[in-house]
């Protein structure tokens, strides 16, 4: 989907300059490792080498966007062609995104453009999703949600963490998903403890916790979900944790509307766990917005002040973690609507026991 009209309509300088690949396939809708997406002079450009020559002339047939592939050097040659165009004086490029090299080079290319910082302008552009963009994380989501369906029939005990997410990877990517929006994390026992426990051998056993956080990625948007299912029966405490989290999720997700500010809903979740002297045991943030990049602005966290927009897509993930013992996380991925929220996770979040 072609949005080179957004960096038109940013009118802060006389060109843009897109180099990265994130942003590049937002501004183009055409996804490579390497290129450049170039607005100058009123016209639109992709540049990138020779490797998808023929498929980038196809995807922009009949548009309004010059392409060009080539080698490295060639594409340099034109890019420095095209913006040193003497109707250029100013070049936006994103500054949050770029190496100092890069930078550099592109100065030394252009000594007589001033280069001008619009990375947080660029950003902020991709805080609202439009339809389609919704469309396509709605798709991932589902594709999560049958994946987690699938690997409840799948888990027993014995099983090692490694290979309860190789299954459940496996899963994502029979139902559709092209790609991981992420690495999965899969923690049992103690391990739930540590909300990003890096995936080990580790045996699970009946009376455990296993936190099961993962996403699909689809037509380059990402998903994001984390379950938190007992094998076996679990302790009157774990059930206790486990429902307090489930309280807190739903006290922020009744919360969440276009207006609310950002801080507002995370201090719901937080006030609650410290009512109930777990205030300690909440070590993150309540969580951030996904997209093409499955974190992204703006974040539900102690620091952030802002407004929720109508076609945000944020996740809810409040979790406790009781040091060496167990922890609980659910997430939810949700849409900002004007008087409320569409929670895109089906999969249910009353305690599952396998």
């Amino acid at each position: 989907m072609l949005r080179y009209n957004k960096l038109k309509e940013l009118n802060l300088c006389d060109a843009c300059l897109i180099v990265s690949s994130v942003n590049r396939f937002y501004f183009s809708g055409f996804n490579s490792s390497y290129g450049y997406v170039v607005h100058a002079d009123g016209k639109n450009y992709y540049l990138t080498d020779f490797r998808y020559g023929e498929e980038v002339r196809a995807f922009f047939e009949n548009q309004d966007v010059e392409v060009f592939s080539g080698s490295p050097a060639e594409v340099n040659a034109l890019l420095q062609n095209t913006l040193a165009d003497e109707k250029i004086s100013t070049i936006g490029y994103e500054d949050n995104r770029i190496t100092c090299s890069q930078l550099s080079a592109f100065r030394k290319m252009l000594p007589k453009k001033e280069f001008v910082p619009i990375g947080q302008q660029l950003d902020r552009l991709r805080y609202k999703k439009d339809e389609y963009e919704v469309a396509q994380i709605e798709a991932a989501q589902h594709i999560n949600d049958k994946a987690f369906t699938k690997l409840l029939d799948f888990i027993k005990p014995g099983m090692t963490e490694f290979e309860i997410k190789v299954e459940l990877e496996y899963q994502l990517r029979q139902n559709g998903a092209e790609g991981l929006a992420f690495d999965t994390i899969v923690a049992s026992g103690a391990n739930t403890s540590r909300p990003h426990s890096h995936v080990s051998r580790r045996k699970v056993a009946p009376g455990e916790f296993i936190i099961l956080d993962f996403g699909a990625r689809y037509n380059g948007y990402c998903s994001d979900m984390t379950r938190t299912i007992a094998l076996g029966k679990p302790s009157q405490q774990m059930e206790e944790i486990y429902d307090s989290v489930l309280k807190a999720q739903a006290l922020a997700l009744n919360a969440l509307k276009a207006g609310a500010t950002a801080f507002e809903v995370y201090s719901l979740a937080k006030e609650y766990f410290t009512a109930n002297g777990y205030g300690n045991e909440f070590l993150h943030g309540l969580g951030h917005s996904v997209g093409i990049e499955i974190h992204e602005e703006p974040f539900l966290n102690s620091e952030a002040q802002e407004a929720l927009e109508n076609n945000m897509v944020l996740t809810v993930e409040p979790g406790l973690y009781l040091e060496k013992k167990f922890g609980v996380r659910i997430e939810d991925l949700v849409v900002i609507k004007e008087q409320g929220i569409k929670n895109l996770t089906a999969s249910s979040k009353d305690l599952i026991i396998v």
